[in-house]
Order: C-alpha cells, then sequence, then structure tokens
C-alpha cells in the first residue's frame, strides 16, 4: 500500500505512560515497550478504517492474551492473533523477498528490527512501501511507519538497510484483498476489449511495477464512466486534464516524464484516441 496508513506512536502523551506489563510492572509502559500492539494497531486500523482502534487497546489484547513477555517486549504470536480478532490475514516469514512482493502488491508488512537505524535493541516496525522514483544514486528507499519516531530518517531508508537490519517479517493483507498482480491482470483483460495492446508483457510488468501510480489511476479513470467531453491542448498530460480531475498533478507530470513512450503512456493515448 502506497498510501501511508494509519500512524500511531507508542510515545504519544495519551498512552505513553499507561501500563504495558505482563506483572503488573508500572515501570513497564506502551511508551517503553509498546511497539508490538502500536504496529498492530496502525495495521488494524487501518485495514478496519477505524480510528477508535488504538494502542491502549492492542496493549490490553496482548496482555490479557499472553503475548506481553515479561522483560522483552512482545511475542511474534501477537501478531497473527490480531489478524484472527480483527479479521485479515497474517504471514509469518523471514524471506524478504517475500515481503517485498507483498509490498508491491499492495499490502503492509510488519517487521522486527535489530540494532542499527530504528533500535538499539529490537524494535517493530511498519513497512508500507517503496519510493516511486530511485534516488540519484539509483537507491531505491522504503517507507516506514516507525512507532517511535517520526523523523524523516526513521521514516524513509534505502532499502539495503532496511534488508540488513529488518527480520521477521509480518504480511498483513485484509480479507478480499488481490494482489498487485492480481489486478493487472483484470485491468489488462479490460483494456484488451478497449484497444489492441501491442506489447503485453512489457505493459503487464510496467503496471506491476507502477502499481498505484498516478498514471495506473489516470488509465482506471479512463476506463470508467465520465460525461464525454472534447479534449483539447496538444500535450498528453493537457488531454487527459480535459476529460477527467487529477488528484495529483504534480505526480502525474512527474511519471509522464519519467515514463516517456512507455507502455502505460502508450495506453493513456490511445484511450484518449478512443474519445477525440
Amino acid at each position: 500500500m502506497s498510501k501511508k496508513p494509519i500512524y500511531y506512536s507508542q510515545v504519544d502523551p495519551k498512552w505513553k505512560d499507561k501500563i504495558y506489563s505482563a506483572i503488573g510492572d508500572p515501570s513497564q509502559t506502551i511508551g517503553r515497550a509498546g511497539c508490538g500492539p502500536t504496529a498492530a494497531a496502525m495495521v488494524a486500523a487501518t485495514f478496519l478504517k477505524d480510528p477508535k482502534i488504538t494502542p491502549v487497546g492492542l496493549a490490553a489484547f496482548s496482555v490479557s492474551h499472553g503475548h506481553r513477555t515479561k522483560d522483552n517486549g512482545t511475542s511474534f504470536s501477537l501478531f497473527e492473533d490480531v489478524g484472527k480478532e480483527f479479521g485479515f490475514d497474517v504471514v509469518y516469514t523471514w524471506d524478504f523477498n517475500k515481503a517485498l512482493q507483498a509490498i508491491k502488491d499492495g499490502f503492509l508488512v510488519i517487521g522486527r528490527a535489530k540494532k542499527g537505524l530504528w533500535t538499539n535493541g529490537g524494535h517493530f516496525i511498519l513497512w508500507y512501501g517503496i519510493e516511486a522514483e530511485r534516488r540519484p544514486n539509483g537507491q531505491q528507499w522504503v517507507l516506514i511507519n516507525d512507532p517511535n519516531s517520526v523523523l524523516p530518517s526513521k521514516s524513509r531508508a534505502p532499502i539495503e538497510i532496511f534488508k540488513a537490519q529488518v527480520m521477521p517479517f509480518f504480511i498483513c493483507k485484509s480479507k478480499g484483498a488481490i494482489s498487485a498482480l492480481e489486478q493487472v491482470e483484470a485491468l489488462m483483460e479490460i483494456l484488451s476489449r478497449k484497444i489492441k495492446i501491442t506489447d503485453k508483457a512489457t505493459l503487464k510488468m510496467e503496471l506491476v511495477d507502477n502499481y498505484n501510480s498516478s498514471m495506473w489511476w489516470v488509465i482506471k479513470r479512463l476506463l470508467s464512466e465520465y460525461p464525454e467531453k472534447k479534449p483539447v491542448g496538444h500535450s498528453l498530460y493537457s488531454e487527459i486534464e480535459s476529460v477527467i480531475p487529477i488528484g495529483d498533478p504534480p505526480a502525474l507530470k512527474a511519471e509522464l516524464d519519467r515514463l516517456d513512450n512507455s507502455s502505460m503512456w502508450w495506453v493513456i493515448d490511445k484511450l484518449l484516441d478512443t474519445r477525440r
């Protein structure tokens, strides 16, 4: 999911001092050791679109269901139990590539960070996406909700650092969610009825790589019902703007430049052709 999920901080004044302990120790609080239930609360609140699901409730759930350890934080078993409680699937894995594919498919992934960028010990963080643009040095950066920090250095990081410091993973998938590949295949089928696609393999690859991008959204909007309007202007962007409302103009312009003459660009142009 490229869209940022609900964010909670374990050190939020509303709950940072609330006890999170299996032994009644008042020094064990959500602020000190509640990264696990906080990460789980972000996933559950996002999937259910319910801001009433908070770290307080998930911390209580963790304790009552035996997932709070005496002194080491939260057991891995919490996340699967939370999934069962709130109706979403959780898959436990040590396979980074499997977790990466889950992110590309639009799912959420809780990961346990070891000593490094995010923690001096053990710490649960929520991975929700990858930056659309590579950095000038070619690096890809991950997008993170860190329960203990909103610093930019903790919210975005090179994927190589993340891969080296975070493991295992808990892939969280809402009920009924389908993968990027499944969505692409469905979209390809609809597109094939509208226009002749000359290179299906390349288009399919680009749609997967740019899943949930602005261009993806434009293609889907062009296929949906809207009042017919005669396109005006000479650039592709102007023509798109003339027939559909664009939610994020700067992002779309940047993508059109980056993917100039790509298959996605060509498909949008062909779809506009049918309305000229």
